[in-house]
């Protein structure tokens, strides 16, 4: 969600982390694939120049990037770590080391993930509509 508005670099180094993310843990599950799918699909053309990097070397890039694209990375990322219904440690503890170290304040904290959960709640409702 709102990855366009991302510079070509910011998307890579997105990827970067987000892939590392969703191996962390083990084996990618098939919705973890999925979304990352999902993801790529919305960074367009900027995903097909994509190399595989550092995620350490993505986030030390992403220090300079503005507040507002650190929280877009951040929302992305925890729809990820969330799109497989487990909590996974390892994932979330990936997100609580950004978060602290992009000092985004636990009252953003609170509405990122709150979003996210509107998100998954939304989806949910859809498909109670469309398939009732």
């Amino acid at each position: 969600m709102l990855l366009d508005l991302l510079t070509t670099e910011e998307k890579h180094a997105f990827l970067d982390i987000a892939v590392y993310m969703v191996s962390v843990d083990g084996a990618i599950q098939d919705n973890e694939s999925s979304e990352l799918r999902r993801l790529n699909n919305e960074l367009g053309e900027d995903a097909k120049s994509y190399k595989s990097g550092s995620y350490k070397t993505a986030i030390k890039l992403l220090h300079g990037s503005n507040q507002a694209h650190k929280r877009i990375i951040l929302l992305n990322l925890i729809t990820l770590s969330m799109s497989d219904d487990l909590y996974h440690a390892e994932e979330h503890s990936l997100i609580e080391q950004l978060l602290e170290s992009w000092a985004i304040s636990p009252k953003k904290k609170t509405e990122l993930f709150r979003l996210v959960y509107q998100l998954k709640d939304l989806r949910e409702k859809a498909k109670l509509v469309i398939n009732a």
